[in-house]
């Protein structure tokens, strides 16, 4: 990661997440590339992250907010 910041600044890292982590946090491109699976960490999962297109990596965290349901009261599918 040659040439990029070591720490995103706040408002970076705001707009990552309101984007929903699908554009690359330093140049903004949507060329992005996850090598491995999520890993558990921390009681939320992380990923690693490449950008093709700048060629930045990062990890993006991920934890559990709440569920939906799939079944109603009278137990069928809702999808």
């Amino acid at each position: 990661m040659s040439g990029k910041p070591s720490k995103i600044r706040p408002t970076i890292q705001a707009y990552h997440i309101a984007t929903g982590g699908i554009y690359c946090p330093f140049c903004r491109e949507e060329n992005l590339n996850t090598p491995e699976p999520p890993v558990e960490y921390s009681g939320g999962y992380q990923q690693r992250v490449e950008c093709t297109s700048c060629d930045a990596e990062w990890v993006n965290t991920f934890k559990l907010t709440g569920y939906i349901s799939l079944i109603n009261e009278e137990g069928e599918d809702i999808l």
